[in-house]
């Protein structure tokens, strides 16, 4: 099995993202894990680079194989232009790409008004996105899978 997570990340803003991508980091780290960070354009993109990657597994074009996602990104903030996300779309997608391919994904973006509020729970959201990664990790450890 391959001992690498994978995180994708939306960085809007780049002293949130530092942040969430720092409490991953060290989350998965702390499990002697190795991590490979890819950035995308939009919070939309972050299900669909999942696909890409899997999809280029099944055609054996990629060697890197890994052992689960952690999604990072935030929601536009108070007077940013609110493009239509609709965060319950970018979740189903998460949800129907786990159910086909029976991945581990841990899901961290943050939905708020305020940069303070977003600054001040950053790392630990970044942090319970791995957590919960490697949780789903130890459930398909434990099934056999």
């Amino acid at each position: 099995m391959a001992s690498k997570i994978m995180i994708l990340e939306h960085r809007v803003h780049t002293d949130i993202a530092d942040l969430m991508l720092e409490g991953a980091v060290n989350c998965i780290a702390q499990q002697e894990v190795e991590c490979d960070v890819i950035s995308v354009p939009d919070l939309f993109d972050l299900p669909v680079v999942v696909r890409y990657n899997l999809r280029s597994m099944e055609l054996r074009v990629n060697e890197s194989r890994y052992m689960g996602y952690v999604l990072l990104g935030t929601t536009p903030l108070s007077g940013e232009d609110k493009l239509p996300y609709s965060l319950s779309k970018i979740y189903e997608d998460i949800e129907r790409i786990k159910l086909r391919f029976s991945i581990a994904v841990g899901v961290g973006i943050i939905e708020t008004e305020t940069k303070e509020y977003a600054l001040k729970f950053a790392s630990a959201v970044g942090r319970e996105a791995a957590v919960k990664c490697f949780k789903l990790l130890a459930i398909k450890k434990g099934l056999g899978l």
